[in-house]
């Protein structure tokens, strides 16, 4: 703990929650906790089991994987096998950014805006459906109508100059 100007005890909640493990893990040997990476050195995100590894073994203080639906499962299952369970999940990701923020490929354009609204490298995008290593289906679409000076040039174009584009 550690102490103010006037040397009174300040006992943050993480400090609280600890010792209330260490009590409930003492007095009852049914008693252990799951969560990601909960064991030494780290003891938590919370740091609310920071030395319990330690004192009570890793077979009663559990590293587990991240999954919040796989945590949750062994817990209810070690209590219906009469075990009591402590659990630590890890805190919520921060939001992804709005969709407006994150650029559409050309079909998700072509729902959102319809095909009026499409250049012709977008539609070209889509009758491609895949580019190739290193280069998109709209990078390809674009390269191919600036080399053959557009659809009308694309459309005219013989298979054997379609087959020699790299």
């Amino acid at each position: 703990m550690s102490q103010t100007d006037t040397d009174h005890p300040v006992l943050t909640l993480a400090m609280a929650v600890n010792q209330a493990l260490d009590v409930a893990m003492g007095l009852d040997e049914k008693v252990f906790l799951l969560g990601e990476d909960i064991a030494e050195p780290s003891g938590g995100v919370y740091k609310v089991t920071k030395g319990l590894s330690t004192k009570y073994g890793t077979h009663r203080v559990r590293k587990t994987a991240i999954s919040e639906t796989a945590i949750i499962g062994a817990a209810v299952g070690a209590a219906i096998a009469g075990h009591h369970v402590g659990m630590e999940p890890t805190p919520k990701p921060p939001d992804p950014p709005p969709l407006r923020a994150v650029r559409h490929g050309p079909r998700e354009r072509l729902h959102q805006l319809g095909e009026a609204r499409l250049g012709d490298a977008e539609c070209l995008a889509l009758l491609l459906r895949t580019g190739r290593c290193g280069e998109s289906a709209e990078a390809m679409a674009q390269r191919l109508l600036r080399r053959f000076g557009g659809l009308p040039g694309l459309a005219a174009a013989e298979v054997r100059e379609l087959a020699g584009v790299p």
